[in-house]
């Protein structure tokens, strides 16, 4: 169950900043669909079984703080060490990747697709729900939707990712976590 997953997390430290990982069981889901918008036909049909196993998914958002701690770079003046890292594109991340495998002596990797939609939809617990988005049917429930206004957009604050195995209803979920200050 859930504390057994729990117990197979883990963190590293990289240069003092803390990397947390969340196990993920594997399991089989149906991916894509056959009576979706037309538009979409062309990347989700047919729909098809995929099985993906077990792996491990980072708790937060690669952030800015430690980027910098593996890459051994300093941000912008305007990138908060907390904000999510942007602007890294594919070969960048893998770049990211392999430092970070000098640097702990494990073997991180990027998420296959199969594997994020499968996290995404609320893993072993969540898809057999059928959930349209992780961990509800409704996006107010699990999504961060609200516009920013002058009293919460301030440059200082920011909301951070998480990823949680054991939230209430057993499903594994992605939603903000906080707001925070640098």
């Amino acid at each position: 169950g859930n504390q057994t997953m729990e117990a197979k997390n883990f963190s590293d430290t990289v240069n003092g900043v803390i990397i947390d990982m969340v196990y993920v069981e594997g399991g089989t889901y149906i991916r894509g669909c056959d009576n979706c918008a037309e538009v979409d036909k062309k990347y989700e049909s047919p729909s098809h079984q995929v099985t993906v196993s077990d792996f491990y998914i980072a708790k937060y958002e690669v952030t800015n703080e430690l980027y910098n701690a593996v890459m051994g770079t300093t941000s912008n003046f305007w990138e908060k060490k907390k904000a999510p890292k942007i602007g890294v594109n594919w070969f960048g991340a893998n770049e990211f990747i392999c430092k970070l495998n000098e640097l702990t002596g494990r073997n991180y990797r990027l998420l296959t697709d199969a594997e994020w939609e499968f996290a995404a939809r609320g893993g072993n617990q969540g898809i057999p729900k059928n959930h349209k988005f992780s961990g509800s049917n409704n996006i107010d429930e699990v999504a961060f939707r609200r516009f920013l206004t002058p009293s919460f957009s301030s440059p200082d604050r920011y909301c951070r990712m998480e990823t949680d195995a054991a939230s209430g209803d057993g499903s594994f979920d992605l939603w903000i976590d906080r707001l925070y200050d640098d």
